[in-house]
This record gives C-alpha cells, structure tokens and sequence, in this order.
C-alpha cells in the first residue's frame, strides 16, 4: 500500500483531518486577475493601500492568474468582497471566497458579484 501512495503522490485523509487543513484558510478570498499579467508585487501594493486593513493578511500566487488571500477577521474578508478594488491599472479583478481543493488550471470564473 505504501508503494501505491508513493507512486500516485497521495495520502488518504478522513473527513476530520481535511477539516482541520482547510478550517485555516475559512476566511480567504481568491483573486483572478484578467488582461495582461500583473506582477505579483504589483498586485500586492495596489491591494493592500486600498484595504487598509487593521491587520495585514497574506497573498499567494496561485498560478494562472489566480491568487488567494487570507484574512485574520470576517470584517476584513467580507470589506475586500463587496468594496473591491474592482481594476488595478485597467485590469479586471474577480473575488469570490475560497473553496476547498480549488485549482486553478482547472477552475474557470464564469461569473463575478458585481455590486
């Protein structure tokens, strides 16, 4: 058994253990950013000035244009899904709130709540 979780580059988790994995990032929004690329430092300074948030939360590039990040309060997720920044530099930008074994290769935003 072990040779077969090895090869396939898996481990089997029960229905606790992933809730323990995914509870961290309850409070986290993934970002898609259409038009050209955006570097990440730059996506990072123009998301973080208009927050201004009470306590800094982190952004990880996903790939494909995707990014997550995570917050420390409800207040904080929920102020960066219904007040934006909408575009940055002419960019489109589409929150939704973060779901588990979410990929981004894989996933395709077919819509966005506009306010």
């Amino acid at each position: 058994m072990e040779d077969s979780l090895a090869q396939h580059g898996a481990i089997p988790l029960i229905g606790k253990d992933k809730q323990r994995l995914y509870q961290p990032w309850c409070l986290s929004v993934i970002i898609k950013v259409f038009g050209n690329i955006i570097s990440y430092a730059y996506l990072k300074n123009k998301l973080i000035d208009p927050w201004k948030l009470s306590k800094p939360q982190i952004l990880i590039d996903l790939g494909c244009d995707y990014h997550i990040s995570k917050f420390n309060q409800v207040q904080s997720m929920s102020k960066v899904l219904h007040e934006g920044p909408w575009f940055i530099a002419g960019h489109f930008l589409s929150f939704k709130r973060s779901e588990p074994n979410f990929v981004p290769h894989q996933s395709t935003m077919t819509y966005t709540t506009i306010l």
